[in-house]
């Protein structure tokens, strides 16, 4: 790009290639914002499925344990016209503890699934976090590239000249 002999021209040029400059780090910053905002409400929605799956779990769990009980309730009513009472009613509270039991370690089962599907969406959105911002360097680097082959460094090496002889460096 030749540019006249012309200072005011060459002024001019400087400030668009600063401009082009400041515009390819205003389009990297928000690349980098809009791909940060989209990780984190990956993370936001798994944290709220993780925090409904566990609660669910719970309920499901106590659901369990409320019909235990009132089979145990039930059994132990029913006990009283029995022979052998006790024997009788300990098997009934076995059979109650076998089934808290149960409950139990299926929840934990489930709580630990629950876990690493929670564990996995979040790598999952931090991969997708450093893919996108490494594709948003790339183009900022491509977008400075462009810039570069515009600018006219006879401009360039003007100004700085002109700025060094009026600031007393040249």
């Amino acid at each position: 790009m030749n540019q006249p002999d012309n200072p005011s021209a060459r002024n001019h040029e400087s400030l668009v290639n600063t401009e082009r400059f400041a515009t390819v780090c205003l389009s990297y910053e928000k690349a980098l914002h809009e791909g940060d905002r989209t990780v984190q409400k990956r993370c936001q929605d798994a944290h709220v499925q993780y925090c409904k799956a566990l609660q669910d779990t719970q309920a499901e769990a106590q659901g369990r344990y409320e019909d235990a009980y009132l089979d145990y309730a039930k059994s132990i009513q029913g006990t009283p016209g029995e022979r052998d009472v006790r024997s009788s009613r300990e098997n009934v509270y076995i059979t109650y503890m076998e089934k808290i039991r149960a409950a139990q370690n299926d929840a934990q089962d489930r709580s630990f699934q629950i876990h690493e599907t929670y564990v996995v969406a979040l790598r999952e959105a931090r991969k997708q976090g450093q893919k996108l911002r490494h594709e948003a360097y790339k183009n900022y680097l491509r977008s400075v590239q462009e810039v570069w082959k515009q600018l006219d460094v006879d401009a360039v090496a003007d100004a700085y000249a002109l700025t060094s002889v009026n600031s007393g460096y040249y």
